[in-house]
């Protein structure tokens, strides 16, 4: 630097000796343009240099005397391009031409300066011509500040770092740009202010007639004051004329503002009254009415004339009413009409039996007589028990509509001859009947005049109606006909030359296709025909009836051989034994054979004796004592187990067997040992016990649940949507009592996962989670309240403390099975949500600072929590107007309204302490109203609903709250998106639209019922589909997300967890740090689709390669955690037993289906089995590294992480 400002030094002295000699001229010569310049840090500038008296323009640039630049001082290119520092420097900067004489040259100066502050709103507003004060908001002021309107310096006092107030002069009606600067910075962005001309202040209306007592609403723009002479005037200008008459009949409506005052005239009149108020007019009658002062009459029925003579129509209106309305100087008074039509009787005839009863009705009916019988004061009316001289009778109602008669006839009882009688098939019998005028039968048939035909074939009842019916109702007889004929046994299994009853009531004649019959009594050939049964035929009045005999050979027994442990049961089958016999054990006269308490020196035989001869069984009993007798439960769980079995013989080196596969064995007892292992096929098992060479005799015990409800791939498919996954002990009991039994047992299940434990005052929410996800019972809860937290967001960026985020938590837990209504207003007065969308300590519009209520909690309930920006239909797809484009739910001025209502709102205070406007954040409750806060006017909601003004903040939220919740879009957005959380990320429009409808209507008429919704998804069709697997589509199942991955990996094995487990910033690593969500719009969008497909997939929005990597670091951490031991964790807080597998490893075809059964639900597809098999066979570091392997390839396969 030193040499180089020598030599500048130098050229300058040279240059003025060469000027200071005669007739010599300096020609050589650079200029920049442009000059002086402010430039902001990192803004662009083009500069040139004109070079004259050298060939040679080209020029070398330099930034403070450094070529080129740096990237403190800003950098120039050779085409002068000058790029100013991101950051301001501390001196001035100097931007030098240098010519190729490298002697001559130019310098321009060049301001780094930051961006001044940032003007966002003023007040008053508007702004009126003349002069004015103003003050300004916005950001970034600093003392010194210098505020520019048109590029005129204004008369500027700053106030703090967001406001300041200007005194300044305009003086023509226009648009001007107001700018501002700090010391030592440029111009900050313009804001446009309008300017205005005054205008006298007006009022509306500005002249009216009202009656005493009326209200009238007056209108006058920039109105700061109302007053009126007579009556009272609110501060929004709504007037009550006095309740009597002022000595002038008129007041003076006053309201004065900026641009002066304006004055309405009201003329007060008396109110308009009407006589008589009420009346009772019959149809067509008249009634006249007056009214002082009156100009119009109108009926809303009938006719009225201008004197007001009312005459009612001759037809009854739907109201029974009309209203009667005159309008004269002092408004309009109104009157109601009774109208009362002319008594009626119903019915006008009828014909009734001696002694029996008819009801008759006559509207408004005081009184009722009878000619004959009796009649109650409420028309049932009784016939006479013997007939009057007249049979006909007049039964009259007496009312206000005068009186109205009907006409009873009398008859007598009708009866019928013979009235029993019995009749062979086919016969006829004549029945009379006085008076009959139809007949008809249950069986056979009847002419018009009584003669009935029985039927030509028996009726299993064997009882016929006849019915005749007349003037005196009907009377009935019955016909006994044969039954039809029967036989017993129908079927039966007899020996050849044996004997057998059967029997026919009232059978005639036997018959037998093979053998012969007498009285019933069959018997046998002795020789088998050929086709091997004979028919018995029994032929009787009710017809024939048939039995079919299956003939016998010799006699059997089933099984012929069989291993028993000592003590064991065997059942024996013998068709037609008359005697059982064993040489050792007892039998049963059933068959059931128990084996004896020890081992006989001879064999067994089980003889069984019949019509066929004898049969007989081998029994095998084991050589020593060793034995199983019975499984702990009875059965052994499919999938991983530990149980107790019992027996005898049982040593320290004792090992258990199921199917030949070893198991884990401890000895407990001679007669007791404890075993684990995996059972992976439902159905019956081969159970023994070997003490080196001796092995007992198999036990056969059930694997799986009996009699299940649910498949087990549909159990743990089932629990992958309702649960965090299944474990063993959960997929059997989802199996024992079906899925929607299962549902209803956790909807009653008590609340049991919360976050109260936790007492630090940051971290360690996320390892409790998972604690709960994994270990706790009420996992349909945690499922709900975890898809309802990435709803409705907050995040601890923003709230910081544990404290609020556990009290929101807790909040969605319990809610989770109530109804949405209820968790919306819930989640509204939380003081997290208060904290993370600003509606804590969110004060009511001041016009005289132009603050505005904060709109961030109005948007986003609507965006984001409940409805959607655009309406939808039922099924979830956008409505869309006549032109094709979707309908709006809500514009920026619905916004605005719901904005005022959530104002006067703030922490709740603690016990005993007043409540305090612009408190900080606590966890003492739900959030509080502050009524001097709060907008108290009337708020335009949604669907034309009015919030009226001065109801209570909380009348004020609910008024907000229904409306939205009102909304047809509530039920599919919601909806949709409990389902991708649950089932799928891409439900067809028919699942949405039935969700939809239980989410409207649980069935009682309840709209938003969580629990019915959440049956509804789970139970749906398209939800239970594939639970046998094999019918995978595109659109099914969902990527697990990291929370649901770690949690649904370490239960698949029935692993333990606890909060000290290291997952926490695992999980963060895998794009889902939980309950600190990067905004509001969750970690990842619900209409987000998989790239390069038209699939959603919201959860691969954060499958980064770097996150997917992370996630399959974390199978290799648990899986490859430990080499010799086959319990695997990480960390302290996180262990799985992979113990029950490693004996599978002597058949990894089987350890494999093992494995598919624990994480993909037995549904793997049979090509990639097959490649794990290859790998896991090709695995030569011993048995427990086998099991890793195979673990780690179906984890971290795609298969298993997306959950089907």
């Amino acid at each position: 630097m030193l040499v180089r400002f020598l030599r500048r030094t130098s050229v300058a002295l040279l240059s003025i000796l060469i000027l200071c000699l005669p007739g010599l001229s300096l020609a050589q010569k650079v200029t920049i343009t442009p000059g002086y310049l402010d430039v902001a840090p990192g803004q662009k500038v083009q500069y040139a240099a004109a070079v004259t008296g050298l060939a040679n323009r080209a020029v070398t640039w330099e930034v403070s005397e450094i070529v080129g630049g740096t990237a403190a001082l800003g950098r120039i290119t050779a085409a002068g391009v000058y790029t100013a520092p991101l950051a301001v420097p501390s001196s001035g900067v100097t931007i030098t031409a240098i010519a190729s004489d490298r002697k001559t040259s130019a310098s321009v100066y060049v301001n780094v300066a930051g961006v001044g502050p940032t003007l966002q709103s003023f007040s008053p507003n508007p702004v009126y011509i003349g002069t004015y004060t103003m003050t300004l908001t916005g950001s970034g002021f600093k003392r010194g500040m210098v505020v520019m309107a048109g590029g005129v310096d204004l008369q500027t006092t700053y106030v703090n770092s967001s406001k300041a107030t200007v005194v300044g002069w305009q003086a023509a009606v226009g648009t001007v740009a107001f700018q501002a600067k700090n010391p030592g910075t440029l111009l900050g962005p313009a804001l446009a202010i309008a300017f205005k001309s005054k205008t006298p202040q007006a009022i509306s209306p500005a002249v009216l007639t009202l009656p005493l007592g009326g209200k009238e609403q007056f209108v006058s723009d920039g109105a700061t004051s109302w007053t009126a002479n007579v009556g009272t005037i609110t501060t929004g200008g709504r007037y009550t004329a006095p309740a009597k008459m002022p000595l002038m009949h008129t007041a003076l409506i006053t309201a004065t503002g900026n641009d002066g005052a304006a004055v309405a005239t009201v003329t007060l009149v008396v109110p308009q009254t009407i006589s008589p108020v009420s009346a009772s007019v019959k149809l067509g009658a008249t009634q006249q009415f007056s009214s002082p002062g009156a100009t119009n009459w109108t009926a809303s029925s009938g006719t009225i004339s201008a004197k007001g003579l009312f005459t009612a129509s001759m037809t009854r209106p739907a109201s029974g009413t009309a209203t009667i309305t005159a309008k004269g100087p002092g408004g309009s008074a109104s009157a109601i009409v009774k109208l009362i039509a002319p008594q009626a009787v119903a019915p006008l005839t009828a014909s009734v039996m001696l002694g029996k009863t008819q009801q008759f009705t006559s509207a408004g009916a005081t009184s009722w007589k009878a000619t004959a019988g009796t009649i109650t004061s409420a028309g049932f009316y009784t016939a006479p028990a013997v007939m009057p001289v007249s049979k006909g009778v007049t039964v009259t109602a007496t009312g206000s509509g005068g009186s109205a008669s009907a006409t009873v006839t009398l008859v007598g009882t009708q009866v019928i001859s013979p009235v029993t009688v019995s009749l062979a098939l086919g016969k006829s019998q004549q029945f009379t009947s006085a008076g009959a005028t139809s007949w008809s039968a249950s069986a056979g048939t009847i002419t018009s005049t009584g003669l009935y035909t029985a039927p030509g074939t028996a009726i299993s009842s064997g009882m016929v109606t006849i019915t005749a019916t007349g003037a005196g109702g009907s009377a009935t007889a019955k016909v006994t006909l044969p039954s039809t004929q029967t036989i017993s046994p129908t079927s039966a299994s007899i020996y050849l030359g044996a004997t057998q009853l059967f029997v026919s009531p009232g059978a005639t004649s036997w018959t037998a296709t093979a053998g012969t019959i007498l009285a019933g009594v069959y018997v046998a050939p002795l020789v088998m025909p050929a086709s091997g049964s004979a028919t018995i035929t029994a032929t009787g009045a009710g017809g024939s009836a048939s039995a079919t005999v299956s003939l016998l050979g010799t006699q059997t027994i089933l099984p012929t051989s069989v291993s028993l442990a000592l003590g064991g049961k065997q059942q024996f089958v013998s068709v037609g034994a008359t005697s059982w016999t064993a040489s050792a054990g007892t039998i049963t006269s059933t068959g059931l054979y128990t084996a004896p308490a020890t081992a006989p020196s001879v064999s067994i035989t089980v003889t069984a004796s019949g019509p066929g001869g004898s049969a007989s069984a081998s029994v095998t009993l084991p050589s020593s004592s060793l034995m199983v007798s019975s499984v702990a439960g009875g059965t052994l769980p499919l999938g991983i187990f530990s149980t107790t079995i019992g027996g005898a013989g049982f040593t320290s080196a004792s090992v258990a067997s199921i199917n030949g596969v070893a198991l884990r064995t401890t000895y407990k007892s001679a007669s007791s040992l404890a075993i684990s292992g995996f059972s992976g096929t439902a159905g019956t098992a081969s159970l023994t016990v070997s003490n080196g060479s001796a092995t007992s005799a198999p036990l056969l015990v059930t694997v799986g649940v009996a009699n299940p409800l649910a498949s087990p791939s549909a159990a743990r498919r089932f629990l992958e949507q309702g649960a965090f996954g299944p474990t063993p002990t959960d997929a059997a009991h989802v199996q024992t009592i079906g899925e929607a039994a299962w549902i209803t047992e956790q909807l009653k299940m008590a609340q049991v996962s919360n976050y109260s434990s936790i007492t630090t005052d940051q971290d360690g929410m996320p390892n409790h989670f998972l604690t709960n996800a994994v270990m706790n019972s009420d996992q349909l809860r945690q499922r709900v309240a975890f898809a309802l937290s990435q709803i409705f967001v907050t995040s601890l960026d923003k709230i910081i403390w544990n404290s609020n985020m556990i009290l929101f938590q807790n909040m969605l837990l319990a809610d989770a099975f109530t109804n949405y209504r209820q968790i919306m207003a819930d989640v509204t007065l939380s003081p997290a949500m208060g904290q993370y969308l600003d509606m804590a300590n969110n004060a009511a519009a001041d016009p005289t600072i132009g603050s505005a209520a904060n709109e961030n909690y109005a948007r986003e309930l609507m965006q984001l929590f409940t409805i959607g920006t655009n309406a939808l239909n039922a099924d979830g797809s956008t409505q869309l107007d006549a032109n094709g484009l979707p309908i709006p739910n809500y514009v920026q001025s619905n916004i605005s309204e719901f904005a005022r209502v959530y104002t006067g709102w703030t922490y709740a205070p603690g016990a005993g302490t007043p409540v305090e406007w612009g408190a900080y954040i606590t966890s003492n409750g739900p959030m509080v109203p502050y009524t001097p806060e709060h907008d108290f006017g009337s708020k335009q909601l949604l669907y034309g609903v009015t919030s009226p003004a001065g109801v209570t903040p909380l009348q004020d939220l609910n008024n907000a709250l229904d409306s939205i919740f009102s909304s047809p879009s509530i039920a599919p957005f919601v909806s949709k998106q409990l389902i991708q959380h649950l089932v799928k990320s891409n439900p067809s429009p028919a699942y949405v639209a039935r969700v939809s409808a239980a989410f409207n209507n649980n069935g009682k008429g309840v709209k938003g019922d969580m629990q019915a919704v959440i049956t509804a998804i789970l139970m749906d069709p398209e939800a239970r589909a594939n639970d046998a697997g094999g019918k995978d589509l595109p659109t099914d199942g969902h990527l697990q997300e990291p929370a649901l991955f770690i949690a649904g990996m370490v239960r698949a094995f029935g692993g333990q967890m606890t909060d000290e487990n290291y997952y926490a910033d695992e999980l963060a690593e895998m794009g889902q740090d939980l309950f600190s969500s990067p905004s509001v719009f969750n970690y990842y969008a619900p209409n987000y689709m998989v790239p390069g497909t038209a699939l959603l997939g919201p959860e691969f929005q954060i499958n980064t390669p770097n996150n997917a990597l992370v996630r399959v670091n974390e199978v290799s951490t648990l899986m490859y955690s430990e080499w010799a031991d086959s319990v695997q964790d990480n960390g302290p807080g996180t262990t799985v037993d992979l113990t029950p597998y490693v004996p599978l490893t002597t058949n990894i075809s089987t350890l494999i289906d093992a494995l598919d059964l624990t994480l993909t639900h037995g549904t793997m597809p049979t090509a990639m089995k097959a490649a794990i098999v290859t790998a896991v066979s090709a695995e030569d570091q011993g048995s427990l590294r086998q099991v890793q392997t195979a673990c780690y390839l179906i984890l971290t396969s795609n298969y298993y992480n997306v959950w089907h």
